[in-house]
């Protein structure tokens, strides 16, 4: 069975294919990338896995590590906002909602492409992944006001974008699947109906066939009695 062209299958892979590649761009800012970075200011970049100083005669980057440090080679970090430095730690989130995602959308390919999409069981198991899928790319896009402020790159914006995509793929999921749960109990109740019509219409032709054959025994059993006709020679043999 072919799938229509803007069924709601691909569209739940369209959208979650376009929220995983806005969900790495915070992954891959600095120190990992040089181009890439979540915040701009005062002549440092941020990331989620550390910052950078760009201005001056010594430019560097933090090594990788969860959470800034607040001192690196002699130079001081000072947030854009009014947030402390154990807030950045919170940045990590971006990595499980990352995760989180990418395991949501292997589960609508096989929703697609596979038989496994008309299996409310299966179907469920995505609608309840896309919930936590939600919260963590809020919460991620939320961390990212929460230290930057109005101070926030274009791939925090992605992340928010990436929410708003989100909402309506959790929405579609459990709509499909409350669609698809319907035509199987449909199908179900189609097929138990015609095997129901068919037993009964089976039934009746045994008892046809058996009162037939009862009839037939019962013309057989009964003699053919012959009556003589008044004042015949075989009437008076009889009285005789």
């Amino acid at each position: 069975m072919l799938w229509p062209l803007f069924s709601t299958t691909k569209i739940l892979v369209i959208l979650l294919t376009l929220v995983i590649i806005f969900q790495i761009f915070p992954i891959l800012s600095v120190p990992l990338t040089d181009s890439i970075a979540l915040c701009t200011h005062g002549g440092l970049t941020y990331g989620v896995f550390g910052w950078c100083q760009i201005l001056g005669p010594n430019k560097f980057c933090t090594k990788p590590h969860i959470g800034y440090a607040e001192i690196y080679k002699d130079a001081s970090l000072v947030l854009p906002s009014s947030s402390k430095f154990p807030v950045s730690k919170l940045l990590i989130v971006h990595v499980f909602a990352l995760a989180n995602t990418t395991v949501l959308w292997i589960i609508v390919l096989f929703i697609n492409f596979t038989d496994l999409g008309r299996q409310p069981r299966f179907l469920l198991l995505g609608a309840v992944i896309s919930l936590p899928d939600f919260v963590l790319s809020l919460f991620s896009f939320l961390v990212d006001i929460l230290l930057f402020a109005n101070h926030l790159g274009w791939p925090g914006w992605l992340g928010f974008s990436s929410v708003i995509m989100i909402a309506p793929v959790c929405s579609m999921l459990w709509s499909y699947r409350r669609t698809v749960s319907i035509r199987n109990y449909e199908a179900l109740k189609n097929e138990v109906e015609r095997i129901s019509s068919i037993e009964a219409y089976s039934i009746n032709g045994l008892d046809g066939v058996a009162i037939q054959s009862t009839h037939s025994q019962s013309e057989i059993a009964v003699p053919k009695t012959r009556f003589a006709r008044p004042g015949s020679t075989y009437e008076s043999s009889i009285l005789a």
